[in-house]
């Protein structure tokens, strides 16, 4: 379906081989396409964009099986994004270790974070940097890290505090990027935005993890579904 304002879809439906591809409900994968046309740029495709998984389901016809995953744009259904106020790359500390979850207000020497005093929003992406241990006796998939992401106020409130985890392969020795999101906040001038990483489900930790990209918008307006997709 085709996105507002040319857009991205709001929604796609994927059709997958039957290749081990660890996907579940929640994950925000990037989609590109080159023939779905952008009727405000009068040109064909979209850049990559964050689209949530919200089903994977499999159907057994007579002749073969078809894996397929339903995503929404992580702008949302009703939502028409039309403020991208800003994108921070230089981090105050970008590098991240294991330590415990500490309250509000508590910055650890272990935690990534970014501080800034320009930008209101209603929505945060983080991007991190993982790179993978490359240990030959470990696991290939099913081992992940658990982290917070932390949106805060100036006083140090936490207004948002949300787990995630970032799935990897303990074998493989490349670096893997993830678009982690915090969405649908009140709008609110965040002075800190900090990642924590907690703990995980892993024989061998990354070599390290990285915390590369701070985006914040501001969704200005709710709209109502009409018959343009």
């Amino acid at each position: 379906m085709f996105g507002r304002y040319g857009n991205s879809p709001v929604r796609s439906k994927i059709k997958t081989n039957l290749e081990c591809q660890l996907i579940q409900v929640g994950d925000v994968i990037d989609i590109t396409n080159s023939n779905v046309p952008l009727f405000r740029a009068a040109t064909l495709g979209w850049t990559t964009e964050g689209q949530e998984v919200i089903s994977v389901s499999t159907d057994y016809g007579v002749q073969k099986i078809e894996p397929s995953i339903i995503c929404e744009n992580v702008m949302g259904i009703e939502e028409a994004d039309l403020q991208d106020i800003g994108i921070i790359t230089s981090m105050d500390d970008a590098s991240l270790s294991q330590d415990a979850n500490h309250a509000a207000g508590t910055l650890q020497a272990a935690d990534a974070y970014v501080d800034q005093s320009t930008h209101t929003a209603t929505n945060v992406m983080v991007e991190l940097s993982l790179e993978q241990p490359g240990e030959g006796g470990g696991t290939a998939i099913g081992k992940f890290i658990t982290f917070y992401i932390k949106c805060q106020n100036p006083a140090g409130t936490d207004i948002k505090e949300i787990e995630k985890r970032f799935y990897y392969d303990e074998t493989a020795s490349s670096t893997i990027k993830r678009e982690f999101y915090c969405l649908g906040m009140a709008a609110t001038q965040f002075a800190r935005i900090r990642v924590d990483w907690t703990g995980g489900t892993y024989d061998n930790a990354p070599s390290s993890v990285i915390l590369t990209k701070v985006k914040f918008w501001n969704v200005k307006y709710n709209i109502t579904t009409t018959d343009l997709k």
